[in-house]
């Protein structure tokens, strides 16, 4: 064999190890959630999807998915607790809420929003530019579920980690759904 022709062969070969690298590496990226938080949310249900918010940074995002149908009783519980688990997010409590605590739920000039911000979720607002990022489709009465979705929240204030940080509201007739999740700084 010539030199010429095994200095061919050696860089074909290094070409051949670097692209299938790059093949592996892409299609990791890809097809991992870890690189898209809560993304898997996009595929449930995605003809019913009326709004997708969305916004991923260095250092944490938010996203916010909301499904609607006229008809009653069209999500259900059990199925999309099913779905939740299998792409990762853990569930920790539900919680029920009337149109009236719904409805305190607003900020600047009676925008309704979701109560979710770096201190995590609560009951009572606080006025937070933070809550432009979780608009509320629908009031109550609804049922909350709250998750661990492997990522965090970091509290500013204490630098402590928040752990629930993913959220599923379904209202009484099932005709309303939406999920909201933050995590990062």
């Amino acid at each position: 064999m010539m030199r010429g022709d095994m200095h061919c062969k050696n860089e074909f070969a290094m070409c051949k190890k670097y692209c299938t690298t790059i093949i592996l590496f892409a299609t990791t990226l890809l097809s991992c959630n870890k690189i898209n938080p809560g993304g898997f949310w996009e595929s449930y249900n995605k003809n019913f999807i009326i709004e997708n918010i969305s916004d991923n940074g260095l250092w944490g995002g938010h996203r916010t998915i909301f499904w609607k149908r006229s008809e009653s009783n069209i999500f259900n519980v059990k199925e999309t607790l099913s779905f939740a688990n299998r792409n990762g997010w853990r569930l920790v409590d539900s919680t029920e809420f009337d149109a009236i605590q719904t409805s305190r739920w607003v900020i600047y000039d009676n925008k309704p929003v979701f109560p979710l911000t770096n201190f995590g979720f609560t009951d009572s607002v606080i006025q937070s530019k933070q809550l432009d990022h979780f608009p509320r489709r629908f009031d109550g009465p609804v049922v909350i579920y709250k998750f661990k979705t492997g990522f965090v929240i970091i509290d500013p204030e204490t630098n402590e980690s928040i752990e629930d940080n993913g959220f599923l509201m379904i209202n009484k007739s099932r005709t309303s759904m939406a999920v909201y999740h933050l995590w990062g700084e």
